[in-house]
């Protein structure tokens, strides 16, 4: 697969419609646990996103079960993958649907920390480390205010959604330092989905979890929502990416969704947007400028091999 040291604008336009898909999926969770228990609620996505990833290995004739040496390291994603959305879906139900995709979207932090201890070809540098300081402030700009919500469960959802974002991070750099970085993204996604469509639901029922779901028609909308337009179609082409474009770059991209999170909570449920977000928003496109200029190519004297500045 031909490898990219910095995003091209057809990258640029992908990742952030998945940003954007993304800050919707928060508010969907949060109205569609409301019908369904959360753990299930993860499970049943996971479940309907893997048959849809079944059917798509099918039709392109992508081979999922050959053997490459990659099962060790898949289930090590799959299972950071359940864990991943346990706490989120969980966390959820105790903090807001704004606060949650705050914390939730610390992981480029987490990311670019894991990147540089474990990629070699990931370093930090100063532009990407100014970069995400500079759009992380941006997001501490919009939602430096209150919530609203008690601080007992407060404390509980910011706690589950803050290791959700650690899971999130540590799943990524599993990726890109394993032999997971030379297999099919397809195979990835269907690793991370086959072992949270397992897990989840057996978690859900040794919880208690699991009780009889209270359907409703908005709580539907919201899980075929999660599990299409989320958990199959972005996850596939975001995993494509990952293995594609440098891991830390496309990371400090996702700082975008909470402002999309934003948008969309104003639009779906009625919470204002006010100056503060439109002054986060430009400290989180000049920290995405800072943190996706293209790498410097540093030549060394002739017999010495070519490096590049991070």
């Amino acid at each position: 697969m031909d490898r990219r040291d910095h995003l091209d604008w057809a990258a640029v336009a992908i990742i952030i419609a998945i940003c954007a898909s993304w800050g919707l999926q928060q508010v969907a969770i949060k109205v569609g646990n409301v019908g369904i228990p959360p753990i299930l609620h993860a499970g049943l996505r996971s479940i309907g996103a893997l048959l849809l990833m079944c059917l798509w290995a099918k039709f392109r004739r992508i081979r999922l079960f050959e053997r490459d040496g990659s099962l060790r390291a898949g289930l090590c994603v799959g299972i950071l993958f359940a864990a991943e959305f346990f706490f989120l879906y969980t966390g959820l139900s105790f903090t807001s649907a704004s606060r949650s995709v705050v914390l939730q979207y610390t992981a480029p932090l987490f990311t670019m920390g894991g990147a540089h201890l474990f990629i070699p070809n990931e370093k930090l540098g100063p532009s990407r480390v100014l970069g995400t300081i500079c759009a992380f402030g941006g997001l501490l700009v919009v939602f430096s205010g209150a919530f609203g919500i008690s601080e007992e469960g407060r404390r509980v959802g910011d706690i589950l959604v803050l290791l959700s974002a650690i899971l999130w991070a540590a799943t990524t750099v599993t990726i890109k330092a394993t032999v997971l970085m030379h297999v099919s993204p397809h195979k990835v996604l269907f690793y991370q989905l086959a072992t949270s469509a397992i897990l989840l639901p057996l978690v859900s029922m040794c919880l208690g979890d699991g009780v009889p779901p209270h359907w409703s028609l908005i709580s539907i909308l919201c899980l075929v929502y999660e599990t299409v337009g989320v958990a199959f179609v972005s996850y596939l082409v975001w995993f494509w990416m990952v293995h594609r474009y440098p891991a830390a770059t496309l990371s400090n991209f996702t700082l975008l969704t909470p402002l999309f999170g934003v948008v969309f909570g104003d639009v779906l449920l009625g919470d204002p947007v006010s100056l503060r977000q439109w002054v986060a928003l430009l400290l989180v496109v000049l920290g995405l400028f800072l943190a996706n200029r293209p790498q410097q190519r540093i030549l060394k004297p002739v017999g010495e091999r070519v490096l590049h500045d991070p």
